[in-house]
Parts: structure tokens; C-alpha cells; sequence
């Protein structure tokens, strides 16, 4: 369960809390030819799609889970984090590169999650799958805290792209962890 939780840990201490894409959002698309309060509404539509996004690809993670296993679907969700957090980093204040990478964070929730529940079912025989999710929950909580305590220090004091760099950083980290994930997991 731990060689498990450690990429997942890893992802955790790279999952910021929505806000911080919010307001990254929101700070993209004020310009000249958009007020903040335009720009406020547009990053929240967004925002929007992305948990639209997120539901379809929880369905979508799901169908892979019971094909492939784990962590290929783990390796994925990591993997849209990187490329959504690095285009929250440096994309333009364009609507597109924007709705990108709330898409591109929403396909990361929506696998990551599923394959985190996914592999603590797997990993646990039943009498401990109770407690093996509430250490997950744990992690997930833990490492989101600490993410968006740090990511939004950074975003104030250094600068946003500091910031989503640095949770890209640990999403690269997660994903090459992913080796350690039991290929074919216990199954009661």
C-alpha cells in the first residue's frame, strides 16, 4: 500500500485547489480589451468546462481502469496536470490557451481520482479497505493543503509561473513514479 501511495502522494503535493486556477485564469484574460470583472465571470465559465471535462473523463478512466489497470490511467491524469499546469505558466491571455489547460486539469481530476480509489480497492483485501481509504483521503487532503500553501506563497511573492511550476514539478514527479504501482493489483 505504501510503494502505491507514494506516487500518489507526489500527485497530491501538486494538486492546488481550484481557486488558484481561478484567479491565474482571471489575471490571463484581464487586458485591455477585457475588464477584471469580464474577466472574472469568463475564468469561472471556464472553470465550468473544466469540471465538465472532469466528469467525462472519471466515465472515460473508468473504462480504461478496467481494461489496462491503474497506472496507466494514474500515468495519464499526471500527465494532463503537466501540460495544464505549464500552459497556466506561460499560454497567453487567450480564451483558448486558457480553456486548454482548465480542460487539460479537469481530464487530471477526473483519471486521478478514479484511479486513486481504483488502486486502493485493488491494493486491499475488504476488511481493510475502509482504512486504506481513509489514508487516502488523508494524503489527498495533506498534500493538497501543502500544495496550495506553497503554490499560492509562490504565486503572490515570486510570480504565477513560478507557482504552476513548481506543481508541474510534482506532477512529474508523480508520474515517473508510477513505476512502482503494482501492475496487477490484489482482488478480493
Amino acid at each position: 500500500m505504501l510503494r502505491a501511495l507514494a506516487p500518489v502522494a507526489l500527485f497530491c503535493l501538486g494538486h492546488v485547489a481550484t481557486t488558484l486556477l481561478i484567479l491565474r485564469a482571471t489575471g490571463l484574460l484581464t487586458g485591455p480589451d477585457r475588464s477584471l470583472t469580464a474577466a472574472t465571470s469568463l475564468a469561472v465559465l471556464l472553470y465550468a468546462g473544466h469540471n465538465v471535462v472532469a466528469t467525462l473523463a472519471s466515465v472515460g478512466g473508468g473504462y480504461l481502469l478496467d481494461r489496462y489497470g491503474p497506472r496507466p490511467v494514474f500515468a495519464a491524469a499526471a500527465s494532463c496536470y503537466v501540460l495544464g499546469y505549464l500552459g497556466f505558466a506561460v499560454a497567453g491571455g487567450t480564451i483558448a490557451a486558457v480553456a486548454i489547460s482548465f480542460a487539460l486539469a479537469g481530464a487530471g481530476i477526473g483519471l486521478a481520482e478514479t484511479a486513486q480509489s481504483t488502486l486502493v480497492a485493488r491494493l486491499l483485501p475488504d476488511e481493510l479497505r475502509g482504512s486504506g481509504f481513509g489514508l487516502l483521503g488523508a494524503v489527498q487532503a495533506g498534500g493538497a493543503l501543502l500544495a496550495s500553501a506553497v503554490a499560492g506563497v509562490l504565486f503572490a511573492v515570486v510570480s504565477p509561473v513560478a507557482a504552476f511550476c513548481y506543481v508541474a514539478g510534482w506532477m512529474v514527479l508523480s508520474l515517473l513514479a508510477t513505476s512502482v504501482i503494482p501492475a496487477s493489483s490484489h482482488s478480493s
